[in-house]
């Protein structure tokens, strides 16, 4: 069953500069228990269709059906009474400064007309579903931003909502803390079979955790599906090229790692020649022994026509298998030496 349904929803708005059409004839349907994602560069119209959705952006055209009904029928208070259905996480967390976690959470349950004392035990409990009960007594400015979100996930689900908008939830976190967020919201999925929209830029988040995308640019939806479908057999440009941004962003992420394992690890010199500049000596040390060896130089010259060159290799730190490697390098006819990267500096 269709949760939320889109039909032909068109956006423009009025500006010094003219009019802009911010969405041109959208169509989405999302089932009950999805994890949506809608992703696109910036300016694709994907905040402004997440708004639509709950109605805090009324559609030049077109309808938005939520649970079987349409937003642009009801009246003011019978609309407010169906956002309680909907919640919402921002980028920016969105808190109550001023207010502890736990009064952060108790908000929309006052507005609702909740007693203090029922407001404040349901609180504690959504504080320990998202993990920060410990937090309730501190303040906004003391979390991290991934508690912070916590917090927002937390309030969102204050009102029972059937369905939780994210509005590029994830972007202002670090790719570790984002990850715990989204394990999260995965398990929140699991446990209260809410219904998630994703709104994103980034092609990992749908990756790691929608089972649905629909990828949006200049206001329109170039391309829907099954997230596993899109990623193995992308039909638009713009799913290619957000699908080779996320492949370079993963490398990046792994090198920064591994770069971070093998920091401060022993460093050797390598000098190789004709026969062995061309056997694959350091990725079957890789192999051979499950860690990481990082390349800090690499030179071949030809000399008299033969192959001569070096290479600076930088171990693990505390690696229990280096001698090992050490060997083996020797015996595939290379000359080692020990390399004091200070020194070398310092000669230059």
């Amino acid at each position: 069953m269709s949760e939320i349904v889109i039909e032909h929803v068109s956006k423009a708005f009025k500006t010094k500069d003219g009019i802009v059409n911010a969405l041109n004839d959208v169509n989405i349907e999302i089932d009950a228990g999805d994890i949506f994602g809608i992703i696109g560069m910036s300016g694709a119209g994907k905040s402004t269709l997440v708004r639509c959705m709950n109605f805090l952006e009324t559609p030049t055209e077109g309808k938005v059906i939520v649970q079987g009904l349409e937003l642009g029928t009801l009246s003011g208070k019978r609309l407010r009474k169906q956002r309680e259905q909907m919640g919402m996480i921002f980028q920016h967390f969105n808190l109550l400064m001023q207010k502890t976690v736990l009064e952060n959470v108790c908000f929309p349950l006052y507005i609702k007309k909740m007693s203090r004392g029922e407001a404040r035990k349901k609180a504690l409990e959504l504080l320990e579903i998202v993990g920060i009960s410990d937090k309730a007594k501190a303040y906004p400015a003391q979390l991290s931003g991934g508690q912070k979100q916590r917090v927002a996930i937390a309030r969102a689900l204050a009102s029972d909502p059937k369905i939780l908008l994210c509005d590029e939830a994830t972007s202002a976190l670090d790719p570790q803390t984002t990850s715990a967020i989204l394990k999260l919201l995965k398990d929140i999925n699991d446990r209260f079979g809410i219904t998630i929209v994703m709104i994103t830029h980034q092609m990992s988040v749908v990756r790691e955790i929608c089972n649905k995308v629909a990828i949006m640019k200049e206001g329109q939806v170039v391309e829907k599906g099954c997230t596993v479908d899109i990623f193995n057999h992308p039909s638009s440009k713009v799913t290619r090229e957000l699908l080779h941004d996320d492949v370079e962003t993963d490398s990046a992420q792994m090198i920064a790692r591994l770069q971070k394992e093998i920091q401060g690890g022993e460093k050797i010199r390598i000098v190789y020649s004709e026969n062995s500049a061309f056997e694959p000596v350091v990725a079957n040390l890789i192999l051979q022994y499950g860690e990481p060896v990082n390349i800090l130089k690499a030179d071949t010259k030809n000399v008299g026509g033969i192959a001569k060159g070096e290479m600076i290799l930088e171990f693990m730190k505390d690696s229990e298998n280096v001698e090992a490697m050490k060997n083996q390098l020797k015996a595939s006819g290379l000359e080692i030496e020990t390399y004091n990267y200070d020194a070398d500096k310092e000669d230059k």
